[in-house]
């Protein structure tokens, strides 16, 4: 997708940020060729996902304003649900995307995502 999307210059990106960022369904599409891109995601202000989900669950976080979150496997959800949330606590397994997630969400003092290291439990014997 991040070879299909090219640039903001022209072709269909364009188009679809010229729809406005009130576009819901146009947002969406333009989501699907932010795949994998965490601060694509993040400036898309989305989820990911099919939107009727989001859509649901963000007039779920907006009605209240005390809401808490938990959610296993962080990234650009984490981040949309920490602009909605008054917490959000996040477990994520892969190292690497735990380091990129945790600098992302830095900015948010009320989101944290956790590292589980799967295989140092499978190992433990906690299967």
């Amino acid at each position: 997708m991040r070879l299909l999307r090219g640039g903001r210059q022209d072709g269909i990106l364009l188009l679809l940020e010229r729809s406005g960022p009130n576009s819901v369904t146009a947002r969406w599409l333009r989501s699907l060729f932010a795949i994998y891109d965490i601060e694509d995601m993040a400036a898309l202000d989305l989820p990911g996902g099919p939107s009727p989900p989001w859509v649901r669950s963000d007039e779920f976080l907006r009605s209240r304003g005390n809401a808490r979150v938990f959610e296993y496997g962080s990234g650009a959800s984490t981040i949309w649900r920490a602009r909605r949330a008054l917490s959000v606590v996040s477990v994520e397994h892969e190292r690497d995307w735990h380091s990129v997630v945790s600098q992302r969400l830095s900015p948010y003092q009320n989101a944290a995502v956790g590292l589980i290291d799967a295989d140092a439990e499978l190992h433990a014997g906690y299967v």
